[in-house]
């Protein structure tokens, strides 16, 4: 075990603050018990209100940004109809559709058009902006924001908004996963360089490396200390979290993309001692994404 870890930072990361009551008390939970230090804000779900109340209860807490490009009431409402899933799964409201599967198949055969996909995406950014006076960093649903021609989109609107932090993929996992998984992942590394390279000229920031996607929904104790262990001894990295109480609300409406979370699981890995312990004796210090440097 490597301790010499003294110039280290990690990034905690809780995705989906906003998507259902049981997520936020988790969310805030691993917060204020545990090691998470920020959280990205739905602002297009069912409990966005109580995420954001909650928010200005814990001010420690680091909000930014979850670009909802799929999952999520439509901020455009009825205004594009390519947008919307046919199922209005979240209140009776328009909502967009529910996986990526159907929105990249729809998106990349020319049935969404970029503007409608831009307005939708600035609206959400402005929603933010009237309730946070930033946004100190973004990410999108399903990680949608690094695909092609989506990712065109995410640049013009971080250089207009200022927001100078996005989620990319630079390392692959450390854990026995699925031949699929994997692929995603390499999928996502290549789309994470091209977005890198499209924005050199901007002021976004990114972290050294990101961890999380294949452990998604299941990122266990035994996990976490996995990964914290074969850290680089530098730099700042993300580890993504998706905390929270069971919610079979969410199981039932999108199977899809929650029928396997364990979202306790990630809970009690965020508040665990040894992880705590871990952190402590390796001298990992705890970061926010506002304080990062450009690369």
């Amino acid at each position: 075990m490597n301790t010499s870890k003294k110039n280290l930072k990690i990034i905690t990361c809780a995705d989906d603050f906003g998507i259902s009551s049981e997520i936020n008390k988790g969310i805030i939970e691993a917060h204020s018990k545990g090691i998470l230090t920020s959280t990205a804000l739905l602002v297009n779900a069912p409990k966005t209100q109580e995420a954001m109340e909650l928010a200005q209860n814990h001010p420690s807490l680091e909000v930014g940004l979850h670009l909802s490009i799929v999952e999520g009431i439509a901020l455009t409402g009825n205004r594009f109809p390519e947008l919307l899933d046919e199922y209005s799964y979240f209140s009776g409201s328009p909502c967009l559709q529910r996986n990526w599967k159907k929105f990249l198949i729809a998106f990349f055969c020319n049935k969404i058009s970029k503007q409608a996909l831009k307005e939708e995406l600035e609206t959400q950014i402005q929603f933010f902006l009237k309730n946070f006076p930033s946004i100190p960093f973004l990410n999108g649903t399903q990680h949608l924001h690094l695909f092609p021609s989506v990712n065109d989109i995410v640049i013009d609107l971080c250089k207009k908004y200022h927001i100078n932090t996005v989620r990319t993929f630079t390392t692959n996992s450390y854990l026995q996963i699925s031949s699929f998984r994997s692929a995603q992942e390499s999928i996502l590394k290549i789309l994470s360089h091209q977005f890198q390279k499209k924005s050199k000229n901007s002021d976004i920031r990114f972290t050294n490396s990101f961890y999380g996607f294949c452990e998604g929904g299941q990122l266990s104790t035994k996990k976490l200390l996995r990964i914290l262990s074969n850290l680089p001894n530098s730099g700042t990295h993300e580890i993504m979290f998706h905390p929270g109480y069971d919610c079979p609300y969410l199981r039932s409406i999108l199977p899809e993309g929650y029928s396997s979370y364990q979202w306790e699981t990630e809970l009690h890995a965020l508040c665990d001692l040894d992880v705590k312990t871990f952190l402590q004796n390796n001298s990992i210090t705890l970061g926010r994404f506002s304080q990062l440097e450009k690369n």
